[in-house]
């Protein structure tokens, strides 16, 4: 038996939908009760300020009854963040510290704070300014982009990540923390992240190593999507996304068994 404290924005949904029943605990809330939680994307305007809810573990997962979970929104975001540089100051939202207030008790915490925009607010045209060796062109013969520039700009983009994760290391030194990274790009040239195949993944593989270096630093353990969600290549299969920049509920069942076989 493990009980988790469950944090995160949109991308914590896919995993709460895969572990069992979640939206109930939201709907007896009064204080939520203008939110259409059958709407595919209702749930993006709940923000529970930190405060925990039930989740009713669905059998296969019954091993984790007693978890909760907090889901955040724009409003709170980010939920910590540098006030300069990489290595400044953090400041958090109340919302974060009143929910490792409360996790404080649970065998693990699990943090889903990766934002969509990991992908979609950064690196958003192809930079052939900074094209070099060694990235060959791709099969379009485009030219590649700097891995400097991309490993820069994925540090930066995942600083409120690891600011997050900073915080909730300080204020639970001795408490398991697990961290679950977001999925990896749908292959094709999208209308959110305006780039070539061969940049998304190459940005995504820079965000996850980024993220490996900052979880291993920290003591916290890291979940990545599982082989069975990707293609050869590395990009979510169609099969396990909802929209471009999220899993769904398959990709969810993944990333659940994984955590179960870890606590």
């Amino acid at each position: 038996m493990a009980r988790l404290a469950i944090i995160g924005y949109c991308q914590t949904v896919a995993l709460l939908n895969a572990l069992g029943s979640w939206r109930e605990a939201l709907r007896a809330d009064a204080a939520l009760s203008g939110v259409d939680f059958d709407d595919p994307v209702g749930w993006e305007a709940v923000n529970t300020e930190g405060q925990l809810y039930d989740l009713v573990p669905d059998a296969p997962y019954s091993a984790l009854a007693g978890s909760r979970f907090c889901l955040l929104n724009a409003s709170t975001h980010p939920a910590a963040r540098y006030q300069s540089g990489s290595d400044g100051q953090i400041v958090y939202a109340a919302a974060l510290e009143r929910f490792l207030t409360a996790a404080a008790g649970f065998d693990a915490v699990v943090s889903l704070v990766n934002g969509s925009e990991l992908y979609s607010d950064h690196l958003k045209l192809d930079f052939p300014d900074f094209d070099c060796f060694p990235y060959d062109a791709d099969a379009a013969g485009l030219p590649p982009v700097d891995a400097l520039y991309v490993d820069r700009a994925a540090h930066q983009a995942t600083s409120w990540v690891r600011a997050s994760l900073t915080v909730m290391r300080q204020m639970l030194p001795n408490q398991r923390i697990i961290h679950i990274s977001p999925p990896p790009p749908l292959h094709g040239v999208s209308t959110e992240r305006r780039v070539r195949p061969s940049l998304q993944i190459k940005w995504h593989r820079a965000v996850l190593a980024q993220l490996r270096r900052d979880t291993q630093a920290l003591g916290v353990d890291f979940i990545e999507a599982g082989a069975d969600a990707m293609t050869a290549d590395g990009f979510l299969k169609p099969d396990y996304a909802d929209g471009e920049t999220r899993g769904n509920v398959l990709f969810g069942r993944l990333l659940a068994q994984d955590l179960l076989k870890r606590v």
